[in-house]
């Protein structure tokens, strides 16, 4: 266990959270050694997001490190005109990204199968439109599936620690 506090000039100080983030990508290993690869669907419904929002949560996608996975998009009849020009540019940009366009609002649920009706892949990822994830999170679920073959559903959620919030196991 590696101790979140660094020496520095004869004093003990704390290591910023984030630091403690980008060390453990650093030990992260990569998908070599992985037997099982399924298709993840990251599945990702959209409203009237804005692009501040939005291109965080697509690029933290579009940057994981197992990269058998695809995106799939379902676009409510958003308004704001940034949306449909955001997804189109992914869209034009890579191969496993993929929109469906609503003619109407049928909220989140309807929204939702919206873009589950066009993924393919073997495990699906439900993703909000304003969150971000971690450059291996995906990896560290399709290792978990590889130990433990029988596993049908990984469950994570926020990182609540970022927020300096209690963490319980």
């Amino acid at each position: 266990v590696k101790k979140a506090f660094l020496v520095c000039i004869g004093k003990i100080k704390p290591v910023p959270y984030d630091e403690l983030v980008r060390q453990r990508e650093a030990l992260v290993r990569h998908p070599d050694d992985l037997s099982y690869r399924p298709l993840v669907s990251f599945i990702i419904p959209v409203y009237n997001i804005e692009d501040r929002f939005l291109r965080p949560c697509l690029d933290s996608c579009m940057s994981q490190t197992y990269e058998n996975f695809e995106v799939c998009i379902s676009d409510d009849n958003s308004s704001l005109p940034s949306v449909k020009e955001t997804l189109s540019e992914y869209e034009a940009k890579y191969d496993n990204f993929h929109v469906v366009y609503r003619s109407e609002n049928g909220r989140i649920s309807e929204n939702t199968n919206s873009a589950l009706s066009i993924a393919k892949g073997e495990f699906i990822a439900l993703v909000d439109d304003d969150d971000t994830l971690e450059p291996y999170s995906l990896l560290e679920m399709v290792r978990y599936l590889n130990d433990h073959p029988d596993t049908d559903m990984v469950y994570s959620d926020e990182d609540m620690a970022a927020y300096g919030l209690p963490v319980t196991s």
